[in-house]
């Protein structure tokens, strides 16, 4: 059943050679970059000492980053504010990684070649649980070695790296889970992502409310926090992992023996007797409407929920001068208020460009598949091909950063902000298209040139978010964070004409990329994956 799995192995290793190492730097470098802003958010030992009593009188921040156990350390800091993202991320990686080497192989038809070989029923699965097992453990192991170099102790520096890995394991399952479940891999990343969603969900409810903290434990995010590590250590809560884990991989297994390679266990509906996709156009709003459905729905929540907890959060940070300063760095700003948003929407601008470049991703996905191919020899320009394409992914971003403003905005005032401050919201929300324009564009540009150079917009997109989400915080030189287009948005208290200029300036790029991009695609061959 796991016939080949030392040659397959190896194939998929070779595969990731760029993406596990990639990943595993992010996962290291949040918790272990996060120490050192410490002193800088609670500069002084009064601060340190009365800091757990503050977040846990505030429910926003206990939803928003889960549990204080002792932030009189940088450990127990650094464990309240990036081990619940670090599980999440985590958990991204995890499922998403799975899905990539089994279901999205068999949808291409890649795994029915390896079948009629030596490959076995089970080898594909097999050997994505080993290799995500043994990267899990190398994440750990690190982790928990920068950290005690920290002068942190290292059995919480190994809880800490454990509740990590216990993330990535358990979501792989779930990824296992839905491949088996689903015939086509987007809605089984759908599931992965719901989870995901759910996990975070389930932690910031019970975390914010005590009568229900009961719903903590049913997260594998809040069971890595509830470890409690650089506080009340529960090393044995991470135990949980390995029976939920195993069960999973256990059904995935099950699951697998059962159907037929290529199908799922869940049939998809049958189609219309007769087509409606209205040409081109409907084909391409088949692929990208689902998609974009869901970042709409993320958008506004992520909105509401940033809304939700402004006052919390400026109320812990109104007498903490270096985390402002801080945040200062991140995005500028005269009020408190405006520190604050200049900061996140970025942020979230940076996530939401992510849409873009994955639609123009599902352009590349019909190219390997042989689709697009079948497209251009009908009656189908290629300009049109990737036109339709790029019109989702732009107009989608409108939608997405207004759907974002309006949340946030809403959410703010009806947590008691002051209305005036609607306008500045949504303005400084739209405000950020340009850039995220720009990096679309260079996603296009990625897909013009073809080949590897599909992934040039996954690749600036993840510096862009390291940038965006960690250069203030690990203290970057400010030319180096001035590369990313999201520093070149204009403050959110008002901007003046030398503010707009950057914003025309990346309307140009942007505009240029795109039609290099297209220009590109025109001339160069179509070629399916071999």
């Amino acid at each position: 059943m796991t016939t080949g799995l030392l040659p397959y192995l190896r194939l998929e290793l070779r595969r990731d050679r760029i993406w596990w190492p990639l990943w595993t730097a992010i996962l290291i470098a949040m918790p272990t970059a996060t120490v050192g802003t410490y002193e800088t958010v609670y500069p002084t030992a009064a601060e340190q000492a009365s800091a757990t009593a503050t977040v846990n009188a505030n429910p926003s921040l206990l939803a928003l980053y889960g549990p204080a156990f002792d932030l009189s350390n940088a450990g127990g800091f650094q464990a309240w504010r990036v081990l619940g993202f670090t599980c999440l991320l985590a958990g991204f990686v995890g499922g998403f990684t799975l899905l990539r080497h089994t279901r999205a192989e068999e949808e291409a038809g890649r795994t029915e070649l390896l079948r009629a070989g030596v490959l076995g029923r089970h080898t594909a699965l097999a050997t994505t649980a080993l290799a995500s097992l043994g990267w899990s453990i190398v994440i750990s192991v690190i982790t928990a070695g920068l950290l005690a170099a920290q002068g942190l102790s290292l059995s919480g520096s190994l809880i800490t790296g454990m509740g990590a890995a216990g993330c990535l394991l358990f979501f792989a399952g779930v990824g296992a889970v839905a491949a088996q479940v689903f015939e086509r891999v987007g809605p089984a990343r759908g599931v992965v992502g719901a989870t995901l969603g759910a996990a975070y969900l389930l932690r910031a409810i019970g975390d914010s409310n005590a009568r229900l903290g009961f719903l903590s434990w049913l997260s594998p995010i809040g069971i890595a926090q509830q470890a409690g590590p650089y506080a009340d250590e529960r090393p044995l809560v991470l135990l949980l992992f390995v029976p939920t884990t195993a069960i999973l991989f256990v059904i995935a297994l099950a699951l697998e023996s059962r159907r037929d390679l290529g199908a799922g266990v869940v049939q998809p509906r049958l189609g219309p007797a007769t087509g409606n996709l209205s040409g081109l156009a409907g084909l391409t709003a088949r692929l990208q409407r689902g998609s974009l459905i869901s970042w709409m729905i993320g958008a506004l929540v992520a909105g509401i929920t940033l809304g939700a907890i402004t006052s919390g959060l400026l109320d812990l940070l109104k007498d903490s001068g270096s985390a402002v300063d801080m945040l200062r760095r991140m995005g500028g700003g005269s009020t408190l208020l405006d520190v604050y948003f200049a900061a996140i929407i970025p942020i979230a601008a940076v996530v939401l460009a992510a849409h873009g470049v994955l639609a123009l991703g599902v352009l590349s996905r019909e190219e390997a598949t042989g689709r697009a191919e079948q497209l251009l020899a009908a009656a189908v320009r290629r300009e049109q091909l990737i036109l339709g394409h790029l019109t989702w992914a732009l107009l989608g971003a409108v939608a997405l950063l207004m759907l974002f403003g309006a949340g946030l905005a809403g959410a703010y005032v009806l947590a008691g902000g002051a209305r005036n401050d609607v306008g500045a919201i949504l303005v400084s929300s739209i405000g950020a298209l340009p850039a995220v324009w720009t990096v679309i564009g260079v996603a296009a540009l990625g897909v013009g040139l073809g080949g590897a150079w599909s992934r040039l917009g996954l690749i600036v997109l993840g510096v862009l978010v390291a940038l965006q989400w960690f250069g203030a915080v690990i203290s970057l030189p400010d030319w180096l964070l001035d590369l990313s287009p999201f520093r070149q948005l204009p403050p959110v208290g008002g901007a003046s004409t030398d503010d707009l200029l950057p914003l025309g300036l990346l309307l140009v790029v942007a505009a240029l990329l795109t039609t290099v991009a297209v220009a590109l695609f025109r001339r160069r061959d179509v070629t399916p994956e071999g």
